[in-house]
């Protein structure tokens, strides 16, 4: 059985069973998480995961774009002994549901019982719920079964005792007992057809600029949208922060706009360095611009934004 079954979506876990309610009242040491937006369009968000009952930790980031959420992960360490996966998908078809899942062309089988290791060496996609892109390649743990229970197994007070049955596709990337550093990257086509999963597979517009525990970052040359998360000061793809922040750009033409954030609500400032040069059309009154040329360096004010995107817009844009 693949080990995904028992874990929620998308997530990295460590499969090692906890007793119910354990943790409740407990406070995760980790406080990176959050991101940043634009206009409530683009996102990038991000997670340092410190598991409860485990020595399990990584680095998460959801990078969500016009049509798609690219996903990675990174310095997945540590664990119970139990195996450590990431759950790509765990979708209920419903009672009975066939929904065909295809992996680089080949069909799988519909047959509820059926679990396989594929080797992806581009793409996936389940009927009527979308494609999936593995950039590299992966090695998907995949399984179609039929689950039983009743709502009286998580609510015996007032759940039903009465038996429910619902046949789930399931993908999963496992990383061992004990991983050092793993990693993954795959992007979500939510909605698309087969057709349209092919066709973006054959033409990608997502670059992973970085990956790893300090950094996750990626640029998107359909949408403009360069993203990163930084778990620590750093530098990207043109982009230099001096404190742990999650900024996001969307360059169109000779405008840019750009956000700022500080999902661990601790710093009180962060300078932010661009390898451009323009002029600030408008900007939210936390950003001061401290240069325009021969780069732009802006200091964003944080304290007490709570976590909230400090937005700018630049125009006259040029490469430095």
């Amino acid at each position: 059985m693949c080990p995904c079954v028992s874990a929620g979506q998308p997530t990295t876990v460590d499969t090692l069973a906890l007793a119910d309610a354990a943790g409740t009242g407990t406070r995760p040491a980790a406080t990176w998480v959050g991101g940043a937006s634009l206009s409530g369009m683009y996102g990038c968000l991000g997670m340092d995961v410190r598991q409860y009952g485990s020595t399990l930790t990584a680095k998460k980031s959801w990078f969500c774009l016009d049509d798609s959420v690219v996903c990675l992960g990174a310095g997945i360490t540590g664990g119970s002994g139990a195996e450590v996966v990431t759950v790509v998908e765990n979708r209920n078809l419903h009672e009975g549901g066939d929904n065909l899942l295809t992996v680089d062309g080949t069909a799988q089988s519909r047959a509820a019982g059926w679990a396989d290791t594929l080797t992806v060496s581009g793409w996936a996609h389940l009927e009527h719920v979308g494609g999936y892109l593995f950039p590299g390649g992966a090695t998907v743990r995949a399984a179609r079964t039929d689950r039983t229970g009743s709502w009286s197994d998580i609510n015996s007070l007032s759940g039903t005792a009465d038996p429910l049955t619902r046949r789930y596709v399931s993908l999963c990337l496992s990383h061992g007992t004990a991983p050092s550093s793993a990693s993954y990257s795959y992007v979500l086509l939510p909605g698309f057809s087969k057709g349209r999963t092919r066709a973006r597979a054959a033409k990608p517009t997502i670059t992973v600029l970085a990956n790893t525990a300090s950094l996750q970052a990626v640029q998107d040359q359909a949408s403009g949208v360069t993203a990163a998360n930084f778990f620590s000061a750093g530098s990207i793809g043109g982009l230099t922060v001096s404190a742990p922040c999650s900024v996001i750009t969307r360059r169109y033409g000779r405008r840019l706009v750009l956000g700022v954030s500080d999902p661990t609500h601790t710093a009180s400032a962060v300078t932010v360095e661009l390898d451009l040069t323009g002029t600030l059309a408008q900007a939210d009154s936390s950003i001061t611009v401290r240069q325009s040329s021969p780069t732009l360096v802006l200091t964003v004010d944080l304290s007490g934004t709570a976590g909230a995107t400090q937005e700018a817009t630049f125009t006259s844009i040029r490469q430095a």
